[in-house]
């Protein structure tokens, strides 16, 4: 609002120097409200501005999360697994430590013996697919599986007694006597046939004009 405008309308000089006056307030207050409304704005922007910086840097570190779990779980997997087949190879190692320990055992201490190695090996294929109970390093149930297979493959075992030595009793420095009966009758007839031979021959010469002689008492045992 100007002054000239005022004065051509009849307004007094006094009352247009309150109404200007009034007016140049009312026009700072605005422009005072005009500039703060505008800071408030860039102020609002600027926490836009921030907010979006926010948001961008939370959405690239959920992508980060993302790839790390999916390493993490991985990484859980391949533990479980190595996990799971060292505890395997331990067990095995700890049923054939038991299983040898049960075979020497056996009997109180005079162990389990076999007809063969391929019994034993059998016998142990056989123990090992039946997974006893390992309890304290031993095996649950042993004795009642080795008479299951006595009773049922009797030839694979051998008796825990020694055999018996039929070697007679010899003095101070002669041989053990290990020949066996049927032995001795082969090697006896046989010095009947080199005696019986010896003895034609010597006939023989006599009846030619030689001298007979008797042959030399055969050695015996």
């Amino acid at each position: 609002m100007k002054r000239d405008f005022l004065k051509s309308i009849g307004v007094a000089d006094d009352l247009i120097d309150k109404i200007m006056a009034e007016n140049g307030d009312d026009i700072e207050r605005e422009k005072k409200v005009a500039e703060k409304a505008k800071a408030d704005l860039n102020e609002t922007r600027q926490q836009l501005d921030k907010l979006q910086a926010d948001y961008d840097t939370l959405k690239k570190n959920a992508n980060d999360v993302s790839g790390v779990q999916s390493k993490l779980d991985e990484l859980q997997k391949k533990y479980d697994t190595d996990t799971a087949t060292l505890q395997a190879q331990l067990s095995a190692r700890d049923y054939t430590d038991a299983i040898s320990a049960a075979i020497s055992g056996y009997d109180k201490g005079k162990g389990l013996h076999f007809s063969s190695k391929g019994a034993e090996k059998a016998f142990t294929v056989a123990l090992k697919e039946k997974k006893l109970t390992l309890k304290d390093g031993a095996l649950e149930g042993f004795e009642d599986f080795v008479k299951e297979q006595m009773e049922s493959d009797p030839d694979s075992f051998s008796s825990n007694k020694p055999k018996p030595n039929f070697s007679k009793s010899i003095g101070a420095g002669s041989k053990p006597d290990t020949e066996s009966d049927a032995v001795k009758q082969a090697r006896e007839i046989g010095r009947q046939k080199a005696a019986a031979r010896a003895n034609t021959g010597s006939v023989f010469d006599y009846y030619a004009g030689g001298v007979y002689t008797p042959p030399a008492p055969t050695p015996t045992n």
